[in-house]
């Protein structure tokens, strides 16, 4: 692609000799733990450097293991910043609070639980919900945005939200 990146981050296990000889001096930082994949690994080396929002493009990969491994990262750390997962035309964030999803009338928005999650309450969209509880399953998938913004708010546990704009998103 014609393009150096500034930090390259991870254990490093899959990366070729010839690829990590071929960058810039410094631009390489090794980061051999095993005890987190290189997407937390990336997340966290960050958040320690004082990012307040991380948007993230490519974490989704062709394994299904790796997706829910991203996912799990978004899940673990969004209360540390604005964290994004921006795959297939959509944006991906966590609320455990409150979340505002700037968008347009017509985008759509989905809500998904990965274990029980109470007080769920979303204004905003064609299908408001008011204090509901959602459990692992469909039930929040594919809801409109009315408005300009849709809030979702949860009492207790963790939700999802997909935002789904018109316009494919741009990292």
């Amino acid at each position: 692609m014609d393009q150096t990146p500034d930090f390259v981050l991870g254990d490093l296990d899959s990366a070729s000799p010839d690829a990590l000889a071929a960058l810039p001096a410094g631009v390489v930082e090794p980061t051999p733990d095993q005890e987190a994949c290189d997407l937390e690994k990336a997340v966290r080396w960050c958040l320690a450097r004082g990012a307040r929002g991380i948007t993230m493009v490519g974490a989704t990969g062709r394994r299904f293991d790796h997706t829910l491994t991203t996912v799990s990262v978004l899940i673990a750390l969004h209360g540390e910043a604005d964290l994004r997962v921006v795959s297939g035309g959509s944006i991906t964030r966590a609320c455990s609070r409150r979340l505002t999803v700037d968008g347009a009338p017509g985008d759509r928005l989905s809500l998904t639980a990965m274990a029980p999650a109470h007080g769920i309450s979303v204004t905003g969209v064609q299908w408001p919900l008011r204090g509901e509880t959602l459990l692992p399953g469909s039930r929040g998938v594919s809801n409109v945005i009315t408005d300009a913004a849709a809030c979702v708010t949860v009492e207790q546990g963790v939700v999802l939200v997909t935002h789904f704009p018109a316009d494919e998103p741009k990292p």
